[in-house]
């Protein structure tokens, strides 16, 4: 009688330690954060959107405020294993790209924190993630404009001439170095701030993505 009790408690125990380290993985796999991917996450979501145009028509010539564009934009975040190449590694924890709008469309956004279109490896961001939380942080480190490979653009619009009411055209700028990026990135969801100006101080943004 009493070895069968010994006996049902000792199963017990191990029933309940079984249960335990299941639950605990099954915990860690929920929030697992995105350093272990192996393959490219895409999150799909809305940004929200404020765009603010400037011109050089104050006193002057000094920039002035023409007017604040806001809304929302259909977007997607890619996070995959970062970028190697023949050319090179990207030194970044992974690779990201995000879109927000389509690729043409006035407002849309692109960003890429690294390409190689000729082989060579470009590197533009420089971020930090933590993996306990997922936070992620970082600013772009260099736009490749020099090299004629900026992969991070704004679309906006120029004036026909400036300064005067003639009308505008479509025009795609080149996000300037220091744009910044802030948020969570985890492999069940992501929420991503990028803010900056665009090269020659035409547009500012803030465009905050939840997918």
């Amino acid at each position: 009688m009493f070895k069968k009790l010994i006996s049902s408690i000792t199963s017990l125990v191990v029933l309940l330690g079984t249960m335990l380290m299941l639950f605990v993985a099954s915990a860690g796999t929920a929030n697992a954060t995105v350093s272990q991917i192996g393959s490219t996450i895409r999150f799909t979501g809305v940004t929200t959107v404020t765009l603010r145009e400037y011109d050089y028509c104050g006193p002057n010539f000094s920039r002035r405020l023409v007017t604040t564009y806001t809304g929302q934009l259909s977007s997607t975040l890619d996070i995959a294993p970062r970028k190697v190449t023949a050319g090179g590694v990207e030194t970044n924890p992974f690779h990201f790209h995000f879109l927000a709008g389509s690729a043409s469309g006035f407002g849309s956004l692109e960003l890429d924190s690294a390409q190689a279109p000729l082989g060579a490896l470009h590197q533009y961001w420089t971020f930090g993630y933590r993996s306990s939380d997922g936070a992620i942080n970082g600013s772009l480190t260099n736009t490749q404009v020099s090299s004629a490979v900026a992969w991070n653009l704004l679309n906006g619009q120029q004036q026909v001439i400036p300064c005067r009411n003639y009308g505008a055209y479509p025009m795609t700028f080149a996000v300037a170095q220091g744009a910044a990026m802030t948020g969570t990135v985890t492999n069940s969801r992501a929420r991503v701030t990028y803010s900056g100006w665009s090269k020659g101080g035409e547009y500012s943004f803030v465009y905050q993505f939840a997918g």
